[in-house]
């Protein structure tokens, strides 16, 4: 039996297995030569009976491959967020990359500078949920290929898009509530500035609209994607209308209402009704359960996984599919 006491090098490897050095490397990079199935599984019985790790900063440098991806997100905080963030990880890691993640906080400042990071750090890829409008100039600039998550684009602008249709999906959650049986359905939404409010707010309308219900201004209250926000958001509606529902546009928002609500008295489902938006499965166990859209977000995550390891896709927009589910949140009247 061999010492390998001290650092073990790829010399040894070969040596134990009986093969040479450049076969070791083709067996751990997976090319570029082939190597029998029976040689192969001599290294990779090696490989484990010496300990041996590869290095990966010495293989990054001869290849130009770091096997790191960049995930730039709004803040982990979120469920949603965290959800899908999750699922991208795994995926990554089953194609034999790592993921580096980075939390915006909400914050441009932040989000710029994470995002400088991630390109000087030569990262393979960037997947990227902007807050508003994403950094084109430096992405195109660095030719590092890169994915945008939840931003509207048409396929002929060249960029890679996983996104949903923020119009329809808010579109299709107010129809549901309204098929109940709500006919004054107030909105809870984030804050005025960003893409995905103003999409939110677009289908809500829309969907009164098509009911021959009015939306009113003043059932609008914008607020921040978080607990204490939709709280707030929650009280501020109890206080200033009469509605028998609220659409609430994130989850967050729709727990703090569930305890602005509680704390006055306001039964759920019975005295107003409520739904929610990027609903997880946190949803299904709250009392009551929410009614809500909810994104596969493992298709989600192989899909981003795809493109930003396919420099060939140019121009590609792929369209996340959404369910609509019911909950004790809501009843039929």
């Amino acid at each position: 039996m061999q010492n390998f006491s001290k650092k073990v090098t790829r010399n040894d490897v070969a040596k134990l297995a009986g093969t040479s050095s450049a076969v070791v490397s083709y067996v751990i990079n997976n090319g570029p030569k082939p190597v029998s199935d029976k040689t192969r599984k001599k290294v990779l019985e090696a490989i484990k009976l010496t300990g041996y790790q590869p290095n990966n900063i010495a293989r990054a440098l001869v290849s130009g491959k770091s096997r790191c991806l960049g995930l730039i997100i709004p803040n982990i905080s979120n469920p949603f967020i965290a959800s899908l963030a999750h699922a991208i990880e795994g995926e990554a890691i089953e194609r034999g990359f790592v993921i580096l993640l980075g939390d915006s906080d909400d914050r441009v400042h932040k989000e710029v500078d994470l995002l400088k990071f991630f390109l000087q750090r030569q990262v393979d890829g960037i997947i990227y949920n902007a807050i508003k409008d994403p950094y084109l100039d430096l992405l195109n600039a660095s030719n590092t290929p890169f994915v945008l998550l939840n931003h509207m684009a048409n396929p002929e602008s060249g960029m890679r898009v996983v996104e949903i249709n923020e119009y329809q999906a808010a579109y299709d959650v107010v129809s549901m509530m309204i098929l109940k049986g709500y006919k004054k359905i107030a909105i809870i939404c984030g804050p005025k500035n960003m893409h995905n409010t103003q999409e939110r707010i677009r289908g809500w309308k829309d969907a009164l609209r098509a009911h021959n219900l009015e939306p009113l201004p003043s059932l609008v209250f914008y607020s921040d994607y978080t607990r204490k926000d939709g709280y707030y958001a929650a009280l501020d509606l109890i206080m200033n209308v009469k509605c028998d529902s609220v659409f609430t546009t994130n989850e967050m928002q729709a727990f703090g209402a569930l305890r602005a609500f509680s704390e006055r008295g306001i039964k759920v489902p019975d005295d107003i009704g409520i739904a929610t938006f990027n609903a997880t499965e946190l949803s299904e166990y709250v009392v009551p359960s929410l009614a809500a859209m909810l994104q596969p977000v493992k298709l989600v995550a192989q899909h981003v996984i795809n493109m930003v390891l396919n420099p060939d896709l140019k121009g590609s927009v792929y369209k996340i599919p959404y369910i609509i589910k019911d909950g004790m949140s809501l009843k039929a009247h």
